[in-house]
């Protein structure tokens, strides 16, 4: 096979990668792997559950103090099965982490060793002759040669890149295309941002408003009144000065 077609499928795999995303990648495979070779881990895990939800609705159902030993049986039984249970999924969530590592290490393999190895293999190999420098390219002939191409060519590390940028270009338009979801904006009306319901405010604004006349003649009202009541205040004050002066 040509090179330039080996490093093209090696960069086309590494951006499959990107677009389908290693965690994602990695929850299937753990679930394979988990129904592969922790099978019977997985069936005791499900027994044990059944188990430990019947004995709960069995003991609920129970009364302690008219039936102790049979209460007392079924909760050393649902106590035995938690901890069954919680040893279950420690040895799960123990595979799970050491799962997570090697597939940690496994994507790095393949995502960074892979390329540099393969362009390392070809690093000494021309993937394209160009025309002579002095007619097209000029001195960006040397550059595209490098790291150790012969000068003139394109070497595996330049391909490498743009083979890279081109997928990376392609994948962009290709998600712009696709159509996207659009969130139509929540309208907040005034009763709603004062914390008032739709009947609240509509009571609200029933109300009358005094209007300018009706309070312009209030205030006369009040006025008079008090006038009114000041003729009583004056005699009651005459009255006790007159005691004070009786008493003296």
């Amino acid at each position: 096979m040509h090179p330039a077609l080996v490093i093209l499928v090696a960069v086309l795999f590494v951006q499959s990668i990107s677009v389908l995303g290693k965690e994602r990648l990695q929850e299937v495979t753990y679930a394979i792997y988990v129904r592969i070779l922790h099978r019977s881990t997985l069936a005791e895990q499900r027994r044990l559950r059944t188990e430990v939800f019947t004995n709960k609705q069995q003991l609920a159902k129970t009364s302690s103090q008219d039936e102790f030993a049979k209460w007392a049986k079924l909760r050393r039984k649902v106590d035995k099965g938690l901890q069954d249970l919680e040893k279950t999924n420690g040895t799960l969530s123990s595979s799970r982490t050491t799962f997570s590592l090697l597939f940690k290490a496994l994507m790095f393999g393949l995502t960074t060793v892979l390329p540099f190895l393969v362009t390392s293999y070809y690093s000494k190999t021309p993937i394209f002759w160009i025309p002579p420098a002095g007619l097209w390219f000029g001195p960006l002939g040397w550059f595209l040669s490098l790291p150790r191409a012969p000068a003139g060519s394109i070497s595996s590390t330049m391909w490498q890149m743009v083979c890279t940028r081109a997928l990376i270009s392609i994948l962009s338009s290709l998600k712009s295309l696709l159509p996207v979801k659009q969130v139509e904006p929540v309208i907040v009306t005034p009763a709603q941002g004062s914390g008032q319901t739709g009947a609240a405010a509509a009571a609200n604004a029933e109300k009358p408003t005094p209007s300018p006349s009706s309070a312009s003649r209030s205030e006369p009202t009040s006025a008079a009144s008090r006038d009114q009541a000041r003729p009583g205040a004056r005699r009651r004050a005459a009255h006790v000065d007159d005691a004070a002066n009786a008493e003296l």
